[in-house]
Protein backbone atom coordinates (compact mmCIF):
# COMPACT_ATOMS: atom_id res chain seq x y z
CA UNK A 1 0.00 0.00 0.00
CA UNK A 2 1.25 3.23 -0.78
CA UNK A 3 0.76 6.94 -0.39
CA UNK A 4 2.64 9.45 -2.80
CA UNK A 5 1.33 13.22 -3.42
CA UNK A 6 -2.31 12.19 -2.76
CA UNK A 7 -2.80 9.36 -4.37
CA UNK A 8 -3.26 6.25 -2.79
CA UNK A 9 -1.84 2.89 -4.49
CA UNK A 10 -2.98 -0.64 -3.28
CA UNK A 11 -0.60 -2.05 -5.95
CA UNK A 12 2.22 -2.86 -3.31
CA UNK A 13 3.76 -2.58 0.19
CA UNK A 14 7.41 -1.50 -1.22
CA UNK A 15 7.29 1.57 -3.88
CA UNK A 16 9.29 4.41 -5.11
CA UNK A 17 8.24 8.02 -3.79
CA UNK A 18 10.04 11.19 -5.19
CA UNK A 19 12.14 13.00 -2.69
CA UNK A 20 11.49 16.89 -3.41
CA UNK A 21 14.55 18.47 -2.00
CA UNK A 22 17.00 16.36 -4.26
CA UNK A 23 14.42 15.31 -7.24
CA UNK A 24 15.65 11.92 -6.69
CA UNK A 25 14.04 8.31 -6.08
CA UNK A 26 14.03 5.98 -3.64
CA UNK A 27 11.59 2.85 -1.82
CA UNK A 28 9.75 3.27 0.90
CA UNK A 29 8.41 0.49 3.13
CA UNK A 30 4.77 0.59 4.66
CA UNK A 31 5.93 -0.16 8.08
CA UNK A 32 2.76 0.83 10.47
CA UNK A 33 -0.41 2.02 10.61
CA UNK A 34 -2.82 3.11 13.41
CA UNK A 35 -6.37 2.74 12.58
CA UNK A 36 -9.00 4.66 14.28
CA UNK A 37 -12.91 3.87 14.93
CA UNK A 38 -15.75 6.47 16.51
CA UNK A 39 -16.85 9.72 15.98
CA UNK A 40 -13.95 12.52 15.97
CA UNK A 41 -10.38 12.03 16.75
CA UNK A 42 -10.72 13.23 20.03
CA UNK A 43 -13.19 10.30 21.17
CA UNK A 44 -13.30 6.68 19.90
CA UNK A 45 -10.92 3.88 20.16
CA UNK A 46 -7.05 3.51 18.33
CA UNK A 47 -5.44 0.32 17.25
CA UNK A 48 -1.37 0.06 15.99
CA UNK A 49 -0.39 -2.37 13.38
CA UNK A 50 3.26 -2.47 13.09
CA UNK A 51 5.33 -4.58 10.65
CA UNK A 52 7.25 -7.46 12.09
CA UNK A 53 10.84 -6.65 12.40
CA UNK A 54 12.32 -9.34 10.48
CA UNK A 55 9.52 -10.92 8.27
CA UNK A 56 9.18 -14.65 9.05
CA UNK A 57 10.80 -14.71 12.23
CA UNK A 58 8.96 -16.45 14.62
CA UNK A 59 5.19 -15.41 13.25
CA UNK A 60 4.58 -17.99 11.05
CA UNK A 61 4.86 -15.10 7.56
CA UNK A 62 5.03 -16.68 4.34
CA UNK A 63 6.09 -15.31 0.88
CA UNK A 64 2.47 -15.31 -0.18
CA UNK A 65 1.18 -12.85 1.92
CA UNK A 66 -1.04 -15.38 4.15
CA UNK A 67 1.61 -15.78 7.46
CA UNK A 68 1.78 -13.29 9.86
CA UNK A 69 3.87 -10.36 9.33
CA UNK A 70 2.11 -7.47 11.38
CA UNK A 71 1.53 -7.55 14.84
CA UNK A 72 -1.65 -5.78 15.61
CA UNK A 73 -1.98 -3.91 19.23
CA UNK A 74 -5.37 -3.54 20.56
CA UNK A 75 -4.86 -2.39 24.42
CA UNK A 76 -4.23 -6.01 25.76
CA UNK A 77 -5.00 -7.75 22.99
CA UNK A 78 -1.89 -8.09 20.49
CA UNK A 79 -2.28 -10.68 18.08
CA UNK A 80 -0.28 -11.27 14.67
CA UNK A 81 -2.01 -10.61 11.14
CA UNK A 82 -0.89 -11.30 7.88
CA UNK A 83 0.04 -9.10 5.24
CA UNK A 84 -2.89 -9.98 3.11
CA UNK A 85 -5.20 -8.96 6.12
CA UNK A 86 -3.26 -5.32 6.12
CA UNK A 87 -4.10 -5.04 2.51
CA UNK A 88 -7.85 -5.40 3.54
CA UNK A 89 -7.75 -3.03 6.01
CA UNK A 90 -6.38 -0.58 3.71
CA UNK A 91 -8.55 -1.39 0.46
CA UNK A 92 -11.88 -2.63 2.10
CA UNK A 93 -14.69 -0.07 4.23
CA UNK A 94 -14.72 -1.64 7.56
CA UNK A 95 -18.45 -2.14 9.01
CA UNK A 96 -17.88 -0.54 12.42
CA UNK A 97 -16.51 2.75 10.76
CA UNK A 98 -12.83 1.95 11.58
CA UNK A 99 -10.91 3.89 9.09
CA UNK A 100 -6.75 3.99 8.93
CA UNK A 101 -5.74 7.48 10.74
CA UNK A 102 -1.80 7.70 10.14
CA UNK A 103 0.68 5.60 8.17
CA UNK A 104 4.07 5.15 8.77
CA UNK A 105 6.72 4.60 6.24
CA UNK A 106 10.59 4.50 6.56
CA UNK A 107 13.31 4.96 3.34
CA UNK A 108 14.81 1.41 1.91
CA UNK A 109 18.58 1.83 1.01
CA UNK A 110 18.46 5.96 1.72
Amino acid sequence: MSCARGRFNPGGLTRPVARLRFAQLWLAELFGLICHSGVSASSGHYVAYVKASEPGADTGAAADGTGSEWIRLDDSDVRYVSQRGIRTLLTTAAPNGSSVYLMFYRALGA
